[in-house]
């Protein structure tokens, strides 16, 4: 009786050790998969090549990590006609604007009380931007632009 209690419980740990074996190939894989496929949850926009990522939400009770599109012209701000609303006591009605002008992207204040900034430095009139930058708006509310090349 006792030797088939043994074989019984080598059986099981035989059990344990391919299942442990097998969940460490699917997790290495998985990995692999995520690697050779890029981020799955970059969303593909099919309108527009630029988007924007909240990365310091402010007051606005917004997500972390909440992703806007953009546009030729897309107004930042508090009102609920602009194209991005950031509800924070901080930021003006209509604070700024982000336009394309021949295939580059431009930021400008709109005459905001608490101003605008590109990787912390104030915009004073109208500033290009590039992939990657932080714009600040507000003094609160940081936004990362990502901009995607479109092979034709």
């Amino acid at each position: 009786m006792n030797n088939i209690a043994n074989l019984s419980l080598e059986f099981i740990v035989w059990i344990l050790r391919v299942a442990l074996v097998g969940l460490i190939y699917l997790f290495v894989w998985r990995i692999f998969r995520t690697m050779i496929r890029g981020d799955q949850n970059m969303p593909a926009f099919v309108g527009t090549n630029a988007f924007l990522i909240l990365q310091r939400p402010g007051a606005t009770l917004l997500p972390r990590n909440k992703v806007y599109e953009i546009y030729d012209n897309t107004v930042l701000g508090r009102k609920n006609d602009c194209a991005i609303i950031l509800n924070d006591p901080l930021i003006s009605d209509h604070h700024a604007i982000i336009t394309k002008q021949h295939s580059k992207w431009r930021l400008r204040d709109l005459g905001s009380t608490n101003k605008t900034f590109i990787n912390g430095l104030q915009v004073n009139s109208d500033a290009e931007l590039a992939d990657g930058d932080i714009i600040g708006i507000g003094g609160r509310v940081e936004l990362r632009l990502h901009l995607v090349e479109r092979s034709k």
